[in-house]
């Protein structure tokens, strides 16, 4: 319920499932990275997940899958970028559209001080029960 919610949110992204922001989470609390290493990880990982998602590289047209482009209201757009000019243009495409990225992870609460310490001030990092959804770059 909680990711319908924000997905229908202004700018909000297709939901994506980032193992590796939990993975560095919990390596940074069983000590096993350097704070300034996760937190530089963590901005590599938001820019990452963000150039792919705008290229149409993240895309999951499963159907009944969560993070599907089918349960998303403005699923064409999805399809669109599939097939729309990509690289050099998606910088562009980013600084216009102030794209809100959506995350879904599944063990992070007690751990997730690192994404907070990793992204800047005026990133909004709303944390619901299971659901985390920074907006990167925007």
């Amino acid at each position: 319920m909680f990711t319908a919610i924000i997905a229908a949110m202004e700018r909000v992204e297709l939901l994506n499932y980032s193992f590796e922001l939990e993975n560095l989470c919990g390596l940074r609390y069983l000590g096993k990275i350097d704070q300034d290493a996760v937190e530089a990880m963590i901005r590599i990982q938001m820019d990452l997940v963000l150039y792919e998602t705008m290229m149409g590289r993240r895309v999951n047209v499963r159907p009944k899958d969560m993070s599907s482009i089918f349960r998303d209201t403005e699923w064409f757009r999805y399809l669109k970028r599939m097939f729309s000019e990509g690289d050099h243009t998606i910088p562009e495409k980013i600084r216009k559209e102030k794209p809100i990225l959506h995350f879904a992870t599944h063990n992070l609460l007690g751990f997730s001080r690192p994404i907070f310490d990793a992204l800047p001030t005026q990133t909004f990092v709303k944390v619901l029960p299971l659901y985390m959804t920074p907006a990167c770059c925007g």
